[in-house]
């Protein structure tokens, strides 16, 4: 689906799953309608996210996380896997040569034995 009269195309995350509910989003466009250039930052309330190549879900609680170009940034990202609980916070390049992370994680009671 695009935003009529702008033509964005939806951000994929493909292959991996991405669905459920954020307290707050604020997108910001601006450019032209042959190059717009999409700002988001969102609050998540009930985000589940399956990474590729993981079998399990994350669940996204709280914090903030932007999106800009290819860039992600999260600031006390909160979350669950399983019974333990995280706050990440840091910058992923999601795509092209420079598609790396600098993130920080804390995390209470998390089991990693199938976490690929």
């Amino acid at each position: 689906m695009a935003v009529k009269g702008l033509d964005i195309r939806p951000i994929s995350l493909q292959p991996q799953v991405l669905f459920g509910t954020v307290a707050s989003a604020k997108l910001h466009v601006t450019g032209s309608a042959a190059a717009p250039s999409v700002e988001l930052t969102t609050v998540p309330s009930h985000l589940y996210y399956v990474p590729k190549g993981f079998s399990r879900t994350f669940v996204l609680t709280g914090g903030n996380v932007s999106l800009k170009k290819n860039i992600a940034t999260m600031h006390d990202l909160t979350g669950s896997l399983g019974r333990g609980v995280f706050v990440l916070n840091g910058t992923a390049h999601l795509t092209g040569p420079d598609a790396a992370s600098d993130l920080k994680l804390a995390a209470r009671n998390l089991d990693m034995s199938n976490v690929k």
